[in-house]
């Protein structure tokens, strides 16, 4: 068969011109071309945002057209199936559990149309409603697997020639590693490449193309092999697997009612994938490492067990058993009944917005009612699917799109349940699954139902009434995503002046952010702003104390309301509640009445919602610390210690202490007495390092920041300290070494810059730079390196 013909049915009709839902038709063929590669390379919108913009944009636009397009005919065609009912009771479970949840702004839209809002799912789900209705030819479905098959190939070009010409080929400032591109994740790419694997397979198997087409689909198997083989994510390779076994017995099932001589054909290439996915899932560490080291790719990405996610899960049902605690709420219910194990890790303080995977999820986030939708909705797709697999009396081009089709919506579905994709993946989801459903549709394996405006009056006036009321909210909904789109550019221009510095554009930015849509987020960067204003306020000398104590008292008044407003915003995120804490913090500092106690109630309140995270034990140290009160900040620390006991940043400010307090000598007695106790624990000769230097015993704080960093070769701070002390000792070779050792694993720390410069210019590490950036560990408020980015890039 010619892949080259036309192909039509009686649903499709030729037109001199063309119409509206030519024009839905066109947008969303441009949508599905455009998504995988497309990215603001503007600094007004952030990567993730501008792909979310893109989508909303296009679906709004597309609907708007094909509503026009029905009052225009006065009449609507679609399919009619459980299927689609099963999908749409997801969605309404989605929009009730909203209601009941403890953020209904967070769980309705969120901060940028995250995929686990109902607005999310509201748009995925129309978009695939859309799709069954306007792909109602096989035509069409054959263009659509053209323009996939194109963005694939160029996406494929891109990458290609950046691991032939390095990761600053093409990187438009943003992707600055290979690992970084257009798509998404870097297993997102796989999940990607995993669809080119399929598609291409079924392609080769099922039809016969023209020479032309036949040589582009072996490319592009191959290409996707090779680039599985590249990124080796495990799951692909699994399921990968288990679709080619699935195909390779389709095939030999269904050829055995030919009578000519492709009678029980075997599937060569599906049985050749087969062998090639379980050697990469038996020795893909081994081969997948060589092949990472070779080309100089390293990625890592960690997310819930499947236990973690069950154990909470559990939590969650004794509190919200039947609606869960609402979309995208799943961090809220992590911080609340996270494992304790978790806090030993790397990740004790990462923000886990999913569970394994996005269907697991729901079990949380909507409850027992959410997954047996979901479960039902899946249900239905494997028994139509599988019945449609051996439909009788279909042409072999017919029988490619529902196969293809099924198959890679089925892969991907997959992929939704055992792994969280990000928007492109789960767009192409919805996207396959409406083909599916429009392939089922023109071949009359499900019914297709129609809908006259025209026929009875009264049934006219309400279908009209509706499909108006649809209109108006589909315009009223694209000015949202305008809105949105809008103060999300200019929170990203606040972020870049606040990043330079500039904390009077930073904030004029976030302002006009807050004005048109006034987000808790935005609100707390406002907070952040103004606090980093105060102190500068507070060392300015060239103007009169009168206006020095005006412009505090209005940033300050300023301040405490965001913070507030924060709260107000979402009041269950317990980040709020650290910044109305950090504001009365600084109240304290000055003397106001009634500072302490509202500080002390703000981190009892964010304590309560994040309850095993220790840093906000540690905060509260510091709110001792403020009014003098060195005991009570030591039970604090204790308290941190308890939830993490390797919590460098708990540690740091215990030496603090007892440096201020005086008794550094008694200090430096009892933790050489711990080194004998622990002498595999890089946390106590990092503490008695610190507590040397201050001394200026830079010799043995160089000896013990040594064995640190001997016990944890990623230990930022200790090669930090380590490189100070070497200094002290009149090593300077030997503290640039340590210094390049850390910038190597934060790349972006500006201190660690400047002192590597100093270094290497003979001056001294602080050189021309004021306090807090000075070699005396005691004022300072936090440690210099983030020790959760070098611990993950030695990963």
């Amino acid at each position: 068969m010619e892949l080259s013909k036309n192909y039509s049915d009686g649903h499709s009709q030729k037109k001199s011109s063309f119409s509206l839902e030519d024009i839905s038709l066109f947008i969303l063929m441009a949508l599905v071309f455009l998504l995988p590669f497309f990215f603001a390379s503007i600094p007004l919108f952030s990567f993730q945002f501008s792909k979310s913009f893109l989508l909303s944009a296009s679906i709004v636009i597309a609907f708007g057209l094909f509503l026009v397009s029905v009052l225009k005919k006065g009449s609507v065609t679609f399919p009619y199936h459980g299927i689609i009912l099963a999908l749409l009771s997801i969605l309404v479970v989605t929009l009730l559990s909203s209601f009941f949840s403890s953020s209904l702004f967070s769980s309705l839209v969120g901060y940028g149309f995250e995929i686990g809002t109902f607005s999310s799912l509201a748009l995925l789900i129309l978009f695939f409603l859309l799709t069954t209705i306007l792909f109602c030819s096989k035509e069409k479905i054959f263009y659509s697997y053209i323009i996939f098959f194109t963005s694939f190939f160029i996406l494929t070009l891109y990458h290609g020639a950046r691991f032939f010409l390095g990761p600053d080929f093409l990187s438009f400032g943003i992707f600055t590693t290979l690992i970084m591109n257009p798509l998404g994740k870097w297993n997102e790419l796989g999940i990607f490449f995993g669809i080119g694997t399929l598609l291409s397979l079924i392609s080769l198997e099922i039809i016969r193309p023209t020479r032309f087409f036949q040589v582009l689909l072996w490319l592009a198997l191959v290409v996707s092999i090779i680039f599985l083989a590249i990124i080796n994510f495990s799951l692909i390779w699994m399921l990968i697997a288990a679709f080619s076994l699935i195909f390779f017995v389709y095939i030999l099932s269904t050829s055995t009612n030919d009578k000519e001589k492709d009678a029980r054909r075997l599937s060569w290439i599906s049985l050749s994938l087969l062998v090639i996915s379980l050697f990469f899932i038996l020795a893909g560490n081994i081969v997948g490492g060589y092949i990472a080291k070779k080309i100089n790719v390293q990625s890592f990405e960690v997310r819930p067990s499947w236990s973690a996610t069950f154990e909470i899960a559990g939590k969650t049902f004794k509190e919200n058993p039947v609606l869960g605690a609402g979309p995208n709420r799943f961090l809220t219910q992590w911080f609340l009944h996270k494992p304790a194990g978790v806090n030993l890790t790397n990740f004790w303080n990462t923000h886990f917005v999913y569970g394994v995977g996005l269907i697991p999820s729901s079990l949380i986030t909507s409850g027992t009612l959410g997954f047996l939708s979901w479960i039902i909705f899946l249900g239905f797709f494997l028994y139509i699917g599988f019945k449609a697999l051996f439909f009788k009396g279909r042409e072999q081009f017919s029988q490619y799109l529902v196969v293809s089709s099924f198959f890679v919506s089925l892969y991907l579905w997959a992929v939704a349940f055992f792994y969280t994709p990000d928007l492109t993946i789960f767009t192409l989801t919805f996207f396959f699954t409406g083909l599916f459903v429009a392939a089922l549709s023109f071949e009359h394996i499900i019914p297709v139902k129609t809908i006259s405006f025209t026929d009875h009056p009264r049934i006219s006036f309400i279908s009209i009434l509706f499909v108006v009321f649809l209109l108006i909210s589909t315009v009223s909904f694209g000015y949202l995503v305008i809105q949105n789109g809008l103060s999300s550019a200019y929170f990203e221009k606040g972020l870049i002046a606040f990043s330079q510095g500039n904390m009077s554009a930073a904030e004029t930015e976030f302002s006009k952010a807050v004005a048109l849509d006034k987000k808790d987020l935005y609100h707390r960067s406002l907070v952040e702003v103004n606090l980093v204003r105060l102190q500068q306020i507070a060392t300015q000398e060239d103007i009169s104390s009168e206006a020095v104590r005006s412009n505090f008292q209005r940033i300050l008044a300023s301040t405490l309301d965001n913070a507030r407003k924060a709260v107000e915003k979402d009041p269950t995120n317990y980040q709020n509640w650290l910044v109305v804490g950090k504001v009365y913090e600084l109240m304290v500092e000055l003397r106001v009445q009634g500072a302490y106690e509202n500080a002390e109630i703000a981190y009892t309140e964010a304590l309560k919602r994040n309850p095993f995270n220790p840093a906000i034990n540690l905060e509260r140290a510091r709110l001792e610390i403020a009014r003098a009160d060195f005991k009570k900040a030591k039970e604090y620390i204790a308290g941190a210690l308890q939830q993490k006991q390797n919590y460098t940043e708990a540690i740091f400010l215990l030496s603090q202490i007892e440096v201020t307090e005086g008794n550094v000598n008694g200090a430096i007695s009892s933790v050489e007495s711990a080194t004998l106790l622990s002498p595999d624990d890089p946390l106590v000769f990092f503490r008695l390092g610190l507590l040397k230097y201050n001394k200026k015993d830079y010799k043995g704080a160089a000896k013990a920041f040594e064995q640190a960093v001997a016990l944890n070769p990623v230990y930022a701070n200790a090669r930090y300290f380590l490189g100070l002390s070497y200094y002290q000792d009149r090593r300077s070779k030997d503290a640039i070494l340590q210094f390049e050792a850390v910038q190597s694993t934060n790349p972006d720390n500006a201190e660690v810059k400047l002192i590597l410069a100093n270094l290497k210019a003979g001056k001294s590490p602080f050189a021309d730079v004021t306090p807090p950036l000075d070699d005396e560990p005691e004022k300072r408020d936090n440690l210099p390196v983030d020790e959760n980015a070098s611990e993950n890039s030695g990963e």
